[in-house]
């Protein structure tokens, strides 16, 4: 929609640490570095209004926090974190701002031991009766 708030949270340091060693040797520190340029040029090629897409640059747990109100009611959560430490951030920080019948998009799921340990914990925790439903190799998805 042309006049919905998009919010793009990333490092543009690349990966972070992870204690996870299944994880760290699918991704290193550093790993999958892009810039606030590169975002800019892709969202000019799809036609984005970039008015509407707010960029915040740093860590998840340095971020979210300071965030979460400012992003206020969210359709669709994507989570594309990786680990288990980002995702745990991103899903803490952001899940209470997901409306009903809103969807979480989780794009690690299924490929990295540490995010899926992060979202089963979480919706232990939380007790969600969610299924999540497989998109690909790695991303899933469940509805709220």
């Amino acid at each position: 929609a042309k006049d919905r708030e998009v919010w793009l949270f990333d490092s543009f340091e690349g990966m972070p640490k992870t204690r996870i060693k299944k994880d760290q040797k699918i991704l290193k520190q550093g790993d999958n570095l892009a810039s606030v340029e590169e975002v800019n040029n892709l969202l000019k090629k799809l036609r984005l209004n970039r008015k509407n897409v707010k960029i915040v640059k740093g860590w998840f747990n340095d971020t979210l926090p300071r965030f979460k109100d400012k992003v206020g009611e969210i359709a669709i959560l994507r989570i594309d974190a990786d680990f288990y430490e980002s995702t745990k951030s991103c899903l803490d920080n952001m899940f209470d701002n997901v409306v009903k019948n809103g969807y979480v998009i989780i794009d690690d799921y299924f490929g990295f031991s540490g995010c899926k340990k992060a979202v089963d914990e979480f919706i232990k925790k939380r007790r969600l009766n969610v299924k999540i439903v497989k998109l690909d190799n790695d991303g899933g998805f469940f509805q709220k």
